[in-house]
Parts: C-alpha cells; sequence; structure tokens
C-alpha cells in the first residue's frame, strides 16, 4: 500500500525502466561515485602538500606597531615607556628615605591607570665622552698625547663592552577606550622630586621590549 502519491508515481518510474536501462543507470551512479572520491583525493593530497604557516612569537607578541608619535600600538591598546631616574638609598639619610617612600606612595595614589615598572641591566654608554675624546684626537698634533688618547678610547669602549648599570622603566598601558591625553596628564600630575621619569627614543623602547621578550638576550 503506498503512503502517498509521489510513492506510487517513483514506483510506476521503476517498473517502467528496462533491465539495460537499470544497468545503464547503475553504471552512471558507479561514474559519479567514482569522480567523487577522485576530487575528494586531489583535495586531500593539495591539502597536504600545501604550505603550512607556523604560528611564531610575532603572534605570541601585544606590540604590533609604532605610532607618529613613537608609542607602542598593541592588541588591546598602546603603551609608552619612560626612564626613572634611580636613588641611592644606601647614601641616604633616615629622614631622605622616608621622605622617598611617601613620595611613591602618592604616585601609587594619584596615577589611576595601568603600569608597570622594569629594571634591567644596560651596557654603559660611554657615546659622548668617545665623541670628545676622538675630537681631541683628530685636532692635536701630539704624538704622544694622540696615543693617549687612543689609549683611553679603547678602555671606553671596552667599558662599554663588559660593564652595564642597573636602569629603571616605567611602562604606562593605554587602553584602547582610554584617551592618552587623559593618561598623560594624570601621569605628570603623579610625579613628584623622587618619582622623576624622563622621555626615551625610540630605539631604546625597542631594545627594552626586545629584552623584555628575550630575557636570556644580550643588549648591544
Amino acid at each position: 500500500m503506498y503512503k502517498n502519491f509521489d510513492d506510487i508515481k517513483i514506483g510506476e518510474e521503476k517498473k517502467n525502466l528496462t533491465r539495460k536501462e537499470k544497468k545503464e543507470l547503475k553504471k552512471q551512479k558507479k561514474e559519479e561515485n567514482k569522480s567523487k572520491k577522485e576530487a575528494a583525493r586531489l583535495l586531500k593530497k593539495e591539502k597536504r602538500n600545501s604550505p603550512k604557516i607556523r604560528k611564531t612569537v610575532l603572534n605570541k607578541m601585544e606590540e604590533i606597531d609604532v605610532t607618529d608619535n613613537e608609542f607602542i600600538k598593541t592588541k588591546s591598546g598602546y603603551l609608552n615607556i619612560y626612564q626613572v631616574s634611580g636613588k641611592d638609598v644606601d647614601s641616604l639619610s633616615n629622614y631622605e628615605q622616608e621622605d622617598l617612600i611617601r613620595n611613591f606612595m602618592f604616585f601609587l595614589r594619584e596615577f589611576i591607570y595601568d603600569f608597570k615598572i622594569v629594571a634591567m641591566n644596560f651596557p654603559v654608554n660611554t657615546s659622548e665622552q668617545q665623541t670628545y675624546i676622538q675630537k681631541r684626537i683628530n685636532r692635536t698634533e701630539n704624538e704622544l698625547y694622540k696615543i693617549f688618547l687612543n689609549e683611553k678610547l679603547e678602555k671606553l669602549i671596552e667599558l662599554e663592552k663588559t660593564k652595564t648599570n642597573i636602569e629603571y622603566y616605567i611602562i604606562i598601558f593605554i587602553d584602547k577606550e582610554d584617551s592618552s591625553n587623559d593618561v598623560l596628564n594624570n601621569l605628570i600630575r603623579s610625579t613628584n622630586k623622587d618619582i622623576s621619569l624622563s622621555e626615551i627614543d625610540l630605539e631604546k623602547k625597542l631594545k627594552v621590549l626586545y629584552k623584555l621578550n628575550n630575557l636570556n638576550s644580550k643588549i648591544l
């Protein structure tokens, strides 16, 4: 008993097919299946032979670009790096140490945005002294004095290779929804005589970021 008219129609069509037609229909379906399998095989082979894009450290890093004002663009906003003037705490009196702590607490209360303080060893920078001595070498005609200056220049160059200073930096984070002017104004209001910040050039910022992302590397 057929359930509906379509079933009756299909059944009648099946009855009308001859043995030869059925055989031909079966052959066509077989060819179609074969073509589909071949297409799937070729697609699988193409995917297998296509170059694999491997994830690198760049996919993991937050920093993605540098803005016109030399801020670092990140996936979540921006950041900027300032150098913090260090203090020789051991040479301060008890009163000066307490004053330093109070001023640092003032900064922590006043600055309301995210920040991070980092300390790292940087090679001693003797470039100014080297430039000065090189000028003296070029000007002098006294050969003995020139030998003395060259020795001094070599010592300064060697000093940069072997000695390091501990330097302190503060990284200011600016979310996409925050105004950079608001963050910077808040930063200026929060600083004081003991929490003194100075701008650094882009090259130094990139060195700081490189060191933070490659902790075992040596900064040149």
